[in-house]
This record gives structure tokens, sequence and C-alpha cells, in this order.
């Protein structure tokens, strides 16, 4: 079963950025100030990331990556809808 979850802070960076060195291969990756992460699980097992970037009132959706064998375009958009609904939430506009 897959789940979503959105949020901020150390713990979800550590499950973007490990999620991120395992299906890209980068071992730098960027920890920005005002960012939301969302990570999706495959009964509990990460599986996916995503990322949201905040500059004042705009957000930036970036980074959407999922394991190979999980990768479906329904699960990318199912990350990408959770990150912006919480943008909508929380009154931001999407920078162009």
């Amino acid at each position: 079963m897959f789940k979503v979850e959105v949020g901020k802070g150390p713990l979800m960076f550590m499950s973007y950025s490990r999620i991120m060195k395992e299906v890209v291969g980068d071992t730098q990756v960027e920890e920005v100030k005002d960012s939301y992460y969302a990570i999706l699980y495959d009964f509990g097992m990460p599986i996916g990331c995503g990322r949201m970037k905040i500059e004042d009132t705009l957000y930036i959706i970036d980074n959407i990556k999922i394991f190979k064998e999980y990768s479906t375009q329904g699960l990318i958009e199912d990350i990408s809808t959770k990150l912006l609904k919480k943008a909508k939430s929380i009154g931001l506009e999407e920078k162009n």
C-alpha cells in the first residue's frame, strides 16, 4: 500500500537524501533552508521522494524520484499532488 508523507525537518531530509543518493547515485544532496519533503512509502519502506523549495511566497517542486522497480506516472503524480496541496494550504504560488 502506497502512502505519501509531506513535512519539514532533519528526519524528512535524511529520508529524502538517502533516496536521492540511491536512485540518482549523487552523494552531494543539497539541503535547502525552506523546503518541504515528500516521502513515498510502500508498506512502510521509503521508495520515492520529492522536494518543494520555497522562496518568499513562491514554490518550486523538483527532484521527484522513485526507485526504478516501483516507478509509475501515477506515483510520480501522487508525490507532486501532495506537495501541491501543501503549497496551496500555506498560501504559496508557483514560481515561473
